[in-house]
């Protein structure tokens, strides 16, 4: 039986560490990462799509006339903190599509393998040729299709009255 082969590669423990070395790179020329709770991640007001317009239109008119701002307002914090949205919402949509990749990549790997597995299963349990001393690697694999049994359930006491 043929199993597909869509993905056909190797990485070599140079490349790992390559890799490895690569995200530690990103990681440490963005030192200023927050890293919140989900309590914090739910109380932000998010900048999506619909509202990215509004700030840099604000952020604009902000630059151009500011004499009506309360005195506290920090317009070099607002430009700020906008440039860093806008640059790091860039990185992050060009993380995603690699990470997607990744995900998809590792996926199909890992049905592939699996696909595998069950063939080899499957032809060692035939317990044709060449199937002498496999007993225990069988018990061992056979685990991942037992079925848990039902317990058994004891009916509910009647209360007393």
């Amino acid at each position: 039986m043929a199993i597909p082969n869509r993905v056909d590669a190797e990485l070599s423990q140079e490349e790992i560490a390559a890799i490895e070395a690569a995200l530690n790179t990103v990681e440490t020329k963005l030192p200023f990462l927050i890293d919140l709770t989900e309590g914090e991640r739910n109380s932000l007001n998010y900048l999506g799509d619909r509202n990215r317009q509004f700030v840099v239109n604000t952020l604009a008119l902000v630059q151009h006339k500011n004499g009506f701002l309360p005195r506290q307002f920090d317009v070099p914090g607002f430009e700020k903190d906008t440039t860093l949205y806008i640059t790091l919402n860039g990185i992050r949509q060009e993380l995603a599509g690699l990470l997607q990749r990744i995900t998809d990549t590792m996926n199909v790997a890992g049905s592939e393998a699996y696909a595998a597995a069950l063939v080899a299963y499957n032809a060692a349990k035939s317990g044709n040729v060449g199937t002498e001393g496999i007993d225990p690697y069988l018990d061992d694999m056979a685990r991942r299709f037992a079925r848990k049994s039902k317990s058994s359930t004891t009916p509910p006491t009647q209360p007393t009255t």
